[in-house]
């Protein structure tokens, strides 16, 4: 009698160990992005952003690579916000005279433009090649929030970009856009700058893009 009580208080254990599921490491974006491109590092302070912008297929690589120190262009800075936002893309004809028909975000500027989220330039060219200014990335991304709604609803940061040492170089278009990211956490600055002189690269593109979602 005691060997059957025995056995099965054995076997009540024995199956409790059983239904027990196996325990896995979830991979983190971070980890993602490395797996993902060859020039990413797991520890990289971009890696995270990266990596959650990848996974969504907001952001895309060139042959296995992110190219995170290269400048972001005009063209790329508007279609990785226009997905991260789900900005639907309407077809149409961009109204600039260096995007053609066949170029891949030309449905993209031509949405953006219907919708008054870019103008382009004085001369009728979107100049779509070249490096996008932070000024500019600031109010397509703050217009592309307003047409979304998404648009911080109340101050997230108790930062006023006046109190930033170069914030004199905002200049007056850019003024709302800059205020109402940086009220709303999203824009962070480096070292108490805007560094507003600068082009912005693909990663801190990537890193601004992650903060507005």
């Amino acid at each position: 009698m005691k060997k059957i009580i025995i056995l099965s208080a054995l076997s009540v254990l024995l199956a409790g160990f059983v239904i027990m599921p196996a325990v896995r490491a979830v991979p983190s974006y971070a980890d993602k992005a490395s797996a993902e491109f060859a020039d990413v590092a797991a520890g990289d302070w971009f890696a995270e952003p990266v990596g959650y912008l990848a996974e969504h297929g907001i952001v895309r690589g060139y042959f296995g690579n992110f190219l995170p120190a290269d400048n972001i262009s005009r063209a790329d800075f508007l279609v990785m916000a226009m997905r991260a936002l789900d900005v639907e893309i309407t077809a149409g004809i961009p109204r600039f005279s260096d995007v053609g028909n066949d170029d891949y975000y030309a449905t993209y500027v031509a949405t953006a433009h219907i919708h008054g989220i870019v103008s382009g330039n004085e001369d009728g060219t979107f100049a779509p090649n070249a490096p996008v200014s932070r000024q500019d990335m600031y109010v397509i991304l703050y217009n592309l929030l307003d047409f979304k709604d998404k648009l911080p609803s109340e101050q997230l940061s108790t930062a006023d970009f006046r109190e930033f040492e170069d914030s004199a170089d905002v200049q007056s278009y850019a003024v709302e856009a800059v205020d109402a990211l940086v009220r709303g956490d999203i824009l962070h600055g480096m070292d108490n700058r805007l560094n507003m002189r600068e082009m912005s690269t693909r990663a801190q593109a990537a890193q601004l893009i992650f903060n507005t979602l």
